[in-house]
């Protein structure tokens, strides 16, 4: 079941969120990633402020993902998934149900991703994401962002 996150599931989506990037962690092994840094504080905020979703598997918070208005953009983000459940289509509902919570004011669905990301760039591509900027961070990262125009 996916819904609307609230103030009571911020400490299990905060742990989901420090498990579930430790695997992009380890492929960014010299870098201090924004999600395993953040306080819960600050994801509180977030659900005050912005749509956040999350997944539910007998009670149990399983996944999550967050969009936030930029001008004309629904930009996504923090799409993070129980490394036990990956691959078991729960990200890809997580992502439906954030596309289908865009403002009717936004023109393009964005989000982004390291380069070394390969299974989330091949589900971004797979749901009709383009790559339409690379961002260089530093030599060990590059951010690739994608888009998808709400016509597709």
């Amino acid at each position: 079941m996916i819904t609307t996150a609230t103030l009571a599931h911020g400490a299990a989506i905060l742990e989901l969120q420090k498990r579930a990037y430790q695997s992009e962690a380890a492929l960014y092994p010299t870098l201090s990633l924004p999600p395993l840094q953040q306080t819960l504080e600050q994801l509180h905020q977030e659900i005050t402020d912005q749509p956040v979703l999350c997944a539910l598997e007998q009670g149990v918070i399983v996944g999550s993902v967050r969009g936030v208005q930029d001008q004309l953009d629904w930009v996504i983000g923090r799409l993070i998934v129980e490394p036990s459940f990956q691959g078991k289509g729960v990200g890809s509902r997580l992502l439906k149900h954030i596309e289908d919570s865009v403002p009717s004011s936004c023109d393009r669905l964005v989000l982004f991703t390291g380069h070394k990301s390969e299974q989330n760039l091949s589900m971004y591509k797979t749901r009709g994401y383009v790559v339409f900027k690379e961002v260089v961070m530093g030599p060990e990262l590059t951010l690739v962002y994608l888009s998808k125009g709400l016509n597709v």
